[in-house]
């Protein structure tokens, strides 16, 4: 997919992504996590909450959402043509076919040691080099800490362009 019909694209899903799940508006990003551990999961949860950032999270059981949590949203699935509103995935080593978000820029923020850990090298902005961002433990201090540097990186569009450009490149 060329690089401006993949833009518009992604901004139209994007939108659909907030008004189904009636997330805010003035969150510009969407980060999808796919974590199966739950009690990592709420965990988590506190901390996200404070993010400027909208999140939806894959989780098949409907007991588990909190009251009053305007930025995460809960669902048991996402459509496929939907994956290209993400900016991010938080992912741990249960979800198979991460390779599927790649092709639409979704970055994937994924343990170090994970089975695609031969193409997904940790961002190095400097160098305008590799495709990820990766955490260390499977813990939620280690995927905190991988979320805010993600974040620090989208500050800079041309920083954040060529880390998904690089992840493009290997998925065209």
């Amino acid at each position: 997919m060329q690089l401006s019909k993949l833009l518009v694209q992604k901004t139209k899903y994007k939108n659909i992504l907030i008004r189904e799940f009636w997330l805010l508006r003035k969150n510009k990003t969407i980060w999808l996590i796919d974590i199966t551990d739950k009690n990592l999961l709420k965990n988590l949860l506190p901390w996200l909450m404070k993010l400027p950032v909208n999140f939806i999270i894959l989780l098949d059981e409907k007991n588990f959402s909190l009251n009053s949590i305007k930025n995460i949203a809960f669902t048991d699935k996402i459509e496929l043509e939907k994956k290209i509103g993400f900016d991010f995935i938080i992912w741990d080593d249960e979800v198979e076919s991460l390779e599927n978000y790649f092709k639409y820029w979704v970055v994937p923020i994924v343990k170090k040691d994970n089975y695609l850990s031969s193409i997904l090298k940790e961002f190095d902005a400097k160098n305008y080099s590799w495709n990820s961002f990766l955490y260390d433990e499977l813990d939620e201090f280690s995927i905190f800490f991988a979320v805010v540097r993600y974040l620090e990186n989208k500050k800079f569009p041309y920083d954040n362009k060529n880390l998904v450009k690089n992840l493009l490149e290997k998925y065209q």
